[in-house]
């Protein structure tokens, strides 16, 4: 539930990058209902992603031999928290942020508006992503060559969609 107003957040500023005169000329209820949906369901995808995620992991180590001593189940019940409290988790939330910054966005661009993906490669390589950019300019909500109508293409992305 905490991470809803972050994720509606996130939404609302995707929505104002769609610009100032369109955010007000789409009735400012509307978009703001539209970026606490997204965000909701953005929310809502991390809760369930996350608690897979370790209940795969918990599955795993309930079934180890080592799970029959109770000090060490203890002990590997908490190495698995503290491997998703850190870095797992924050590469998990920030997926989702992108992914809701993109839902409110395309949530209040018009039809008419020509979109291009920029790649934000954070340094390293990605093929996908130079894919989507190289797709060139798309209407809000056409599926990109892999496969997504917005970012994130992959965990890591932090590419956007901006108007051209």
């Amino acid at each position: 539930a905490a991470s809803v107003p972050s994720l509606t957040d996130a939404a609302l500023a995707g929505a104002e990058l769609a610009g100032s005169e369109l955010t007000q000329a789409v009735a400012g209820a509307k978009a703001r209902a539209a970026a606490e949906r997204s965000g909701r369901a953005e929310a809502q995808q991390l809760a369930a992603a996350l608690s897979s995620a370790l209940h795969r992991r918990l599955t795993q180590i309930l079934g180890e031999p080592e799970a029959a001593n109770e000090g060490r189940t203890a002990e590997l019940i908490g190495v698995a928290y503290r491997e998703w409290k850190g870095e797992r988790l924050e590469g998990l939330a920030g997926d989702h942020a992108v992914a809701a910054f993109g839902s409110g966005f395309l949530a209040v661009t018009p039809a008419s508006t020509q979109l291009t993906w920029v790649v934000d490669d954070g340094g390293g390589n990605c093929p996908d992503c130079d894919d989507n950019a190289l797709a060139g300019p798309q209407a809000p909500g056409a599926v990109y060559p892999t496969g997504q109508v917005h970012p994130p293409a992959h965990p890591g992305c932090r590419c956007l969609l901006v108007p051209i």
